[in-house]
């Protein structure tokens, strides 16, 4: 039995044990009075993906919360900051629940679990949940096969963002200040007024129109699987803990932004948001200036042009791959490449400057000259 569980059902403390008889020291107890009371339970929380074979993942922990309150205990060695690298084992903590009886221990289990807050590293979180609320496990039927045989697939499949996350997502994307300039941002005055928002999660797109009904609300459509708008509104924050409304729902949801991608844990799944943007896009927040900018943080899949080449407004200058999506950057204007300032292979972060065109002069007499 994993120690903690030893722990919490004996009052021992099996590390000071083992110390002391490291040190020559005798048990200060006999077998006959070590004494279990109640029952405790323990997952472990891994930074892998459940989804891809329960492969490790690596990255910075940009939110780490662990749970607390009578009967629960988590070890861990974790810090916001930190990164979790892929050469060492993925487990990030233990979490271990008491009670009185197994199903005490159970939904305290559960309830910790859910209250615990990691947002970086896709994580094996919603699949403990899943195990700890299947009926087979609550009975304390499970068996070696319990996952083959009674969990199923369904449990190892990504879970795809409901019409409520996107909704959420849309206005966390929004409240957070990333709506681009030319949209409404919840400090400006113009409140109700629609504006369109194309956010991917994982393979799933989706076009939204956003209109802010007050700093913290929004009236969200398009959100695939809802067949009306959904109403969403931010009740308060603590920290990545966000209190929601969905429609007349109340809801409790995780989440932050880091490096231009909404990090959503809803119901102990851990969605990821971009925004998608246009092709092109790159430079027309200085339309004409030549400046061609990374939309994202991604890779630069390739330069396929030279210093001193040719380009009209509408030549592919640059390929970036975020998500496994590849977006085509063009010049923006016509002129010549007059630097390259990031090689291919690289890792960019979102508004790297990645080309720079010189623009071609322009006679504004040529045309009478004819």
């Amino acid at each position: 039995v994993e120690h903690p569980v030893t722990e919490l059902c004996t009052g021992l403390d099996l590390v000071e044990l083992q110390l002391r008889v490291a040190a020559g020291e005798a048990l200060p107890f006999s077998q006959e009075e070590v004494a279990l009371k109640g029952s405790a339970i323990e997952v472990r929380l891994y930074a892998e993906d459940p989804s891809a074979g329960f492969l490790p993942q690596a990255g910075p922990v940009i939110a780490w919360r662990p749970a607390s309150g009578a009967g629960v205990r988590v070890d861990h060695g974790l810090a916001e900051g930190q990164a979790i690298t892929p050469y060492y084992d993925p487990m990030v903590a233990k979490v271990i629940a008491h009670g009185a009886t197994r199903e005490d221990a159970r939904r305290r289990l559960t309830r910790a679990l859910r209250e615990t807050i990691l947002l970086g590293p896709t994580h094996n979180k919603r699949f403990l949940l899943d195990v700890l609320d299947h009926p087979v496990f609550a009975a304390g039927d499970a068996t070696t096969a319990f996952i083959d045989k009674d969990l199923g697939d369904a449990a190892m499949a990504p879970r795809a963002p409901q019409a409520s996350d996107w909704a959420l997502a849309a206005l966390l994307w929004t409240y957070e200040g990333r709506a681009p300039e030319d949209h409404s941002g919840p400090w400006r005055s113009n409140l109700g007024g629609g504006f369109p928002l194309k956010l991917r999660c994982g393979d799933a797109e989706a076009t939204l129109e956003v209109a802010l009904t007050a700093a913290d609300a929004a009236t969200v459509r398009g959100c695939p699987g809802a067949d009306a708008a959904i109403d969403v509104a931010l009740l308060g924050a603590d920290g990545p803990r966000r209190a929601v409304r969905v429609n007349d729902l109340r809801d409790h949801v995780h989440a932050a932004i880091a490096d231009d991608e909404l990090l959503l844990e809803s119901d102990g799944a851990l969605l990821r948001f971009v925004e998608v943007v246009p092709r092109g896009a790159a430079t027309s927040e200085a339309a004409g200036d030549g400046a061609v900018r990374s939309p994202t943080s991604g890779r630069l899949v390739s330069l396929p042009l030279e210093v001193g080449a040719a380009v009209e407004a509408d030549t592919v200058v640059a390929i970036v791959e975020a998500m496994k999506i590849e977006t085509s950057l063009t010049a923006g204007v016509a002129g010549t490449i007059a630097e390259l300032h990031v090689v291919e292979g690289a890792q960019v972060k979102s508004r790297t400057l990645l080309v720079t065109v010189t623009p071609t002069a322009t006679d504004d007499g040529a045309g009478d000259s004819a």
